[in-house]
């Protein structure tokens, strides 16, 4: 009889967030500040920053029992493993942004810290779901772009017009998947 294990790397997989659009709400922000900004140490230690606040996700809502009693049993360890992890790359790279930032980076990173905080509170209270825990995830991720255009030396309008593009296009999406999930439940 043969007995088989879980490999790591399986568990590990299932530790990702499972939101697949999420993903992307974040990708595209990250992306296009870099593109605007260029590359900057404090640029790319913000998006190490943002990416490892993500991923966290998930072994957050395995750790608090929020994706059942059974994953929380078999998973915490890993879940806490994950989470150390992330959170050491996390202190690096947010001690790497503030030190490395010029001033004006700073105020800009207000928002999108701001933004971070209330949706780790909305994720612990297990809000993050609902559509207003939605939208403001949306606009955390779509805050980020502003940090890493203005870490690059771009202006006002190159900082903050494509903040308010991509708020709106996930916003914009955001209710478009609500409805539709409302119309056929």
């Amino acid at each position: 009889m043969e007995v088989r294990s879980e490999k790591p790397v399986a568990a590990d997989r299932r530790l990702r967030p499972r939101e697949h659009g999420a993903y992307a709400m974040l990708a595209f922000p990250i992306l296009s500040g870099l593109a605007i900004g260029g590359l900057s140490w404090p640029g790319v230690a913000f998006a190490v920053l943002a990416v490892c606040g993500f991923l966290a996700h998930e072994s957050v809502l395995v750790v608090l029992g929020a994706r059942g009693e059974r994953i929380r049993s078999k998973q915490t360890a890993q879940a806490r493993g994950r989470l150390l992890r992330l959170a050491a790359i996390a202190i690096v790279a947010g001690a790497t942004c503030a030190w490395t930032a010029p001033a004006a980076v700073w105020g800009v990173g207000v928002l999108p810290a701001s933004l971070g905080v209330l949706v780790g509170v909305l994720l612990l209270v297990r809000k993050t779901k609902s559509l207003p825990g939605e939208l403001l995830v949306a606009t955390a991720f779509s805050s980020v772009h502003a940090v890493l255009a203005a870490a690059g030396g771009a202006g006002a309008a190159a900082t903050y017009w494509p903040v308010i593009s991509w708020v709106a296009c996930f916003s914009l999406a955001t209710l478009s998947v609500h409805a539709l999930k409302y119309r056929f439940k």
